[in-house]
């Protein structure tokens, strides 16, 4: 915790402290708030006037209470705005808490008073650079809250100053405002400045920081993910250390960069041939005889798994590396983000890292299972067989409300298989004995399902769904009436019971006992379906047909094209002339001419095709047969959720099934991989201007001169102290001392111009050194004075002889670590040869007031 907390804290108990010994404060007013807490202001009106009086008081308590009483009316409706001035004037107060209130009652007025609030903005700039984290982070929301849009440059500017903030507390206020002043102007205006504030605040070291500033991305510009490129990799490592808040952030943000840099790692892209890959694979052709084929097979499965694996971009595997901890977050929301974010981007055989994460969510409180339940079936609609082991954690519970219990359901119809289908039917058998209509009606749905995903299943939940019939509910009876109808289509193997259920359906339809427009309709498709199939209901079909002509003009439009198709369907098989013959003419033809004057047109049209094929010696009527007695396809169940899958997993839009204001679409795969050096670091740059390459070769010159000088004055110096054998100890003190008064080498910097001194000027003070060592008030053995006066004579030698190149000189550490130089041209040599003129000039003299200073000393 630092210094700053710590004492923020001590000031707020020490505030809190002065409060409880304040005497004025009222004892019965703070006993009656620690018995029934802050309710107590919700109970009875105030007065206007008495809360002006506690506003202008001196008790910080009363102060408290009066804006608590005041908040309190503005949370159950009332208008409070006539205390404006009053609660203004307390706005410079020191504490906290009583600010927090203040800053909340001038933002929720200030839209309807702009010119009141804009006398709080003063405040809220001072409060801009107070010492508190708190303070200055309050102050930026609320001055950020506040949606006037007069104010809205001064508020930029506020933002972008604490975009630098040491705390990041502060950084994340200003990532949060970004959206609040982009919501306020309408993206109107400086749009540029709050991307490349974004920019910089995506790429911040906390966390936090980063989460709100994805945020204020994901509001002001979604689709600029340049923004993310350089700090990619950034984000992928810090997010394990965020909040859950900005974990749920990034990871959408995330998702939807990874949607547009990578390639879809289920599909397979075309890559280039590597002829050593063909050369190896010709030669494990062509080696029959030292493997099987067990192992050939097994090493190809694993050879295409790799590259599956190698065919993903590094950044790409970074990126699901980095999700996969937080499966194993706490947070319900970090862990459907992470699911998410697996569901759309990972490959479809690493689901199964979600499998039991998202299990164990169930586990939590009831009021998120409708979520989670909707993300697990659309993982068993892509891929169920990792959640077919679990099939027993979807079985419905008494506590289960009814969205809950419909979305178990569906999974484990889905999660049926030939080893779990008794287990699974034994639990629907269950399901069907419950008082609860609605629950019997799903389990019952439930089964059609478990029907269509295990073969040979129909007989077994047909004698489930039988009894059904007989059900005192409409509802339980039409739906088992529509899935005998699925089961009939499907086949059975036994076909007897087929025919005796299609036969009881007739009597209940014909007797009146089936009220359903659905159910009737179904029963009566069922009986022509049978019609060439069993004896018995060839014989009860006329009369079925009969039954329902009487009531032709009242039945349901459903009902009617049932009717009119059975009754199409009976004058198809009719063969022969006779009374029932022409019974039966009379009626179809009747009905003919009543579909003439039906309110449905697709009833009428039906009609007119029906009657333009009565003639059995013409094309249509042939046509039609082959149309109505065609074989029926089985029946394809009409999935409601299916509709949710192409929705963001996770989001409102895909628990509802609709798209909602503000959702945005997942962006498309990319067809070719996009540039991946797109999010390497940026390279150090390696040029420097003219001005500083040309001080940089000057001083390097000067520099190296001096150093090799100085080394050689080094070596002479210790040679001479190791020839004296008088005084060995003394030569080396007098030695090291000279080394000391020497001049020290300097550090060359690249962006600073350094005059560095010539070779001559650093001979002569040697030369100057060793006089007033031999002559001066410290008095020094000689060998030590003759070896410094050998060291600058050779120097002097040195540099004569043999002018010294600039490629030969000696750079230091300092010089290797700088960037490489180009030179400049030499316009700028003459000014500076004057300015090292001048201050060799200055050099001697000072060396010459020196010489005369040892000189009277001497004497």
């Amino acid at each position: 915790m630092s210094r700053a907390v710590i004492a923020e804290k001590a000031t707020h108990a020490g505030e809190r402290a002065r409060e409880m010994l304040d005497n004025s404060g009222g004892v019965v007013s703070r006993a009656r708030s620690l018995v029934s807490g802050d309710a107590q202001f919700f109970t009875a009106q105030p007065k206007i006037d008495q809360i002006r009086k506690d506003l202008e008081s001196d008790s910080i308590q009363e102060k408290k209470d009066a804006m608590k009483r005041v908040i309190a009316q503005i949370c159950k409706g009332n208008d409070m705005s006539i205390l404006f001035a009053d609660v203004v004037k307390n706005i410079l107060i020191q504490s906290i808490e009583l600010r927090k209130l203040i800053y909340y009652f001038i933002v929720h007025y200030a839209e309807d008073r702009p010119n009141e609030a804009l006398l709080a903005i003063s405040a809220f700039q001072k409060d801009l650079v107070d010492p508190s984290m708190h303070v200055r982070s309050l102050a930026l929301r609320m001055l950020s809250s506040i949606r006037i849009p007069a104010i809205h440059p001064v508020v930029m500017l506020a933002v972008k100053k604490s975009c630098s903030d040491m705390s990041p507390i502060v950084r994340k206020t200003a990532a949060i405002s970004l959206s609040q002043i982009h919501s306020v102007t309408n993206g109107e205006e400086s749009i540029d400045v709050m991307t490349d504030l974004i920019g910089q605040l995506i790429g911040d070291r906390s966390p936090e920081v980063q989460g709100a500033a994805a945020l204020s991305m994901m509001e002001i510009c979604p689709n600029r993910m340049d923004l993310i490129h350089r700090h990619f990799r950034k984000l992928c490592r810090s997010m394990i250390e965020a909040d859950p808040w900005a974990q749920t952030v990034i990871l959408h943000i995330l998702l939807r960069y990874a949607r547009t840099q990578f390639l879809d790692p289920n599909v397979k892209h075309e890559k280039k041939k590597d002829p050593k890959e063909e050369e190896e694979k010709a030669d494990e052709n062509s080696d029959t005889d030292d493997s099987s084929e067990d192992e050939k097979e097994r090493r190809y499965r694993n050879r295409s798994e790799l590259q599956q694996d190698l065919q993903m971009d590094p950044d790409h595997r970074l990126l699901l590396s980095a999700v996969k901890p937080m499966l194993m977050s706490m947070n319900r929301a970090v862990v459907i983000g992470a699911a998410s974010l697996y569901f759309h981007i990972a490959p479809v055989s690493e689901f199964d890292f979600c499998v039991k994460p998202l299990l164990r969510l169930l586990g939590d409180t009831l009021e998120g299972h409708a979520v989670v339940l909707s993300a697990i079936h659309t993982f068993v609609l892509s891929r169920p067989e990792p959640f077919i082991p679990h099939v027993k954690e979807f079985f419905v519970n008494a506590e289960d409300n009814i969205h809950v219990r419909e979305l178990k359901i569906r999974i484990m119809s889905k999660l049926a298989t030939p080893h779990n289908f008794t287990a699974v039917v034994h639990e629907f058998r269950s399901y069907l004995r419950s008082f609860d209509i609605l629950k019997v009606v799903a389990a019952i749905r439930g089964l059609s399902l478990v029907a269509c995903s295990v073969a040979d299943s129909a007989t077994p939940i047909m004698r489930l769904v039988t009894p059904m019939l007989s059900h005192k509910n409409a509802d339980v009876v039409t739906e088992s009436v529509v899935v005998l109808r699925q089961l009939v289509v499907q086949g059975t193997n036994d076909k007897t019971h087929t025919c005796r259920i299609v036969h009881k359906l007739l009597q209940q339809v014909m007797a009146g006992e089936i009220k359903s427009a659905t159910a009737r309709a179904s029963i009566v498709w069922l009986v022509g379906e049978n019609i060439p199939v069993h004896t018995v209901i060839a014989t009860a079909a006329p009369d079925c047909f009969r039954s329902f002509v009487r009531t032709f003009t009242q039945e349901d439009p459903q009902v009617k094209k049932q009717v009119l198709m059975l009754g199409s369907k009976i004058w198809l098989h009719l063969d022969g002339e006779g009374q029932l013959a022409d019974r039966f003419k009379k009626m179809f033809f009747y009905v003919l001419e009543l579909v003439k004057f039906d309110n449905d047109y697709d009833v009428r049209d039906r009609g007119r095709i029906v009657e333009c094929a009565l003639d059995r010696t013409s094309t249509s009527f042939a046509s039609l047969k082959a149309a109505i007695l065609a074989p029926k396809p089985l029946p394809q169940q009409n999935d409601p959720f299916l509709e949710k899958a192409k929705y963001q997993l996770g989001s409102l839009s895909h628990l509802i099934g609709n798209a909602l204001l503000g959702y945005q679409e997942l962006p498309p795969w990319p067809e070719t991989q996009p540039d991946p050096t797109a999010r390497d670091p940026p390279q150090e740059v390696r040029s420097l201007s003219p001005s500083t390459q040309s001080s940089y070769s000057s001083s390097d010159y000067d520099e190296s001169e001096s150093s090799s000088s100085e080394e050689s004055s080094d070596a002479a110096s210790s040679s001479a102290a190791s020839s004296s054998s008088d005084s060995d100890s003394s030569a080396s003190s007098s030695a090291s001392s000279s080394d000391s008064s020497a001049p020290k080498k300097k550090k060359v910097v690249a962006t600073k111009k350094i005059a560095a001194k010539p070779a001559v000027v650093a001979v002569k003070k040697a030369v100057v050194i060793a006089r007033v060592v031999t002559t001066g008030a410290k008095p020094q053995p000689k060998p030590a004075a003759a070896a410094a006066v050998a060291v600058a004579a050779a120097t002097v030698a040195a540099t004569t002889a043999a002018p010294p190149k600039q490629e030969d000189a000696k750079v230091t550490e300092e010089q290797e670590e700088q960037p490489t130089i180009t030179p400049e041209p030499q316009a700028d040599e003459p000014a500076a040869a004057s300015e090292h003129d001048a201050e060799e000039a200055e050099e001697e003299k000072h060396d010459e007031e020196a010489a005369e200073d040892a000189d009277e000393d001497d004497n």
